[in-house]
Order: structure tokens, then sequence, then C-alpha cells
């Protein structure tokens, strides 16, 4: 199955009605897969000690919560962030578009999806100071963005 068919097991933060109406950008932010999940972080690297038993990223569920189709209709963006990988839902499907350092494609994403995501031509890494044991510097960041 590709990636333009799949839903996300509710374990995401819901969004109501009314929230997808007044924002352009909706993120959804939880672990790749539930129960049992167990990660470390060495050397900026990622790495899954114990994998979750139950898979998030799913062809079908009992209740839809959110409205994608209605998102991508009004040109919203609509990310699915999670520790090892961040998705883009686009007309195209579900696009792979960044992921952790450390992390196998196949064996700790792919193979742990219960359809075949669209990956990116320009699969990215996520930012490595997520996975640093420092501040991040955003204030800084912040500050150039606005001067």
């Amino acid at each position: 199955m590709s990636g333009s068919a799949c839903h996300l097991v509710v374990n995401f933060r819901l969004v109501s009605f009314r929230q997808q109406q007044v924002t352009n950008k909706v993120v959804f932010c939880a672990t790749f897969t539930s129960s049992g999940l167990e990660i470390e972080i060495e050397d900026r690297q990622l790495r899954i000690v114990n994998e979750g038993k139950f898979k998030k990223f799913v062809p079908s569920v009992e209740q839809i919560s959110f409205g994608a189709k209605y998102a991508l209709d009004r040109g919203k963006q609509v990310l699915y962030v999670t520790e090892r990988a961040v998705f883009e839902l686009t007309k195209e499907g579900v696009v792979l578009a960044e992921i952790a350092p450390g992390i196998d494609l196949q064996k700790d994403v792919l193979e742990n999806m219960a359809f075949r995501p669209v990956i990116s031509g320009d699969l990215k890494l996520m930012d490595e100071r997520i996975f640093a044991d420092k501040p991040m510097g955003l204030a800084e960041k912040f500050e150039t963005l606005r001067g």
C-alpha cells in the first residue's frame, strides 16, 4: 500500500475542527511505536534499544478525529514528528521528509510501518542539535530572524 491511504493511530494529541480552520500548519508529535519503546542517544545518534509492540502508522483505524483531506484541500501543512522521523502529508501521500541520525531507514522506519510512505528525493537528517545534551541555541536563532 502506498502512503496515499493511511491513518495514524490516535496516540497523537487530538486537534479540534476549529483548530484545523484557523491554523496554516498542524503538527502531531508522538513516538513512532508504542508500548515498550526504549531509545538511547549517544554521540548525537539515536538508537532503538527496544522497539514498541504497536505500530502507529497504519492503513486504517476505528475512528478518525482529524480530517487530513479537509486540511489538504484548504492548503494546510500537516506534519507528523516522531523521535526518529518527520513526515509530511501531501496530495501524493505521506512523505518521509527527515530521519534521525543513527536510524536505519529500512529496519527502524519502513519495517515498523503498515504501509510504505513516499520517500522524499531530498530526504534530510533531523537537526543533530535535537540529540545533543546541551542547549540548541534557539534564542539566538530567533534573534537573528527578527533582526
